[in-house]
């Protein structure tokens, strides 16, 4: 049986900076969205999704 080669370690992480860049880039987007959602729901009197609020 052949052993499959591995690709060098720069070129297995240059395949992963994509997927880093969409995660930089997702993370700060999810916030911003979920505090937006979270302010609209106090404001119409709704309950919120943050559970540490919820408790205060």
């Amino acid at each position: 049986m052949k052993q499959e080669e591995e690709h060098p370690t720069f070129v297995k992480i240059i395949g992963m900076l994509p997927m880093a860049m969409v995660s930089a880039v997702a993370q700060p987007a999810a916030r911003y969205t979920d505090q937006a959602f979270n302010s609209v729901m106090q404001k119409l009197g709704l309950l919120s999704l943050d559970e540490n609020k919820e408790n205060q």
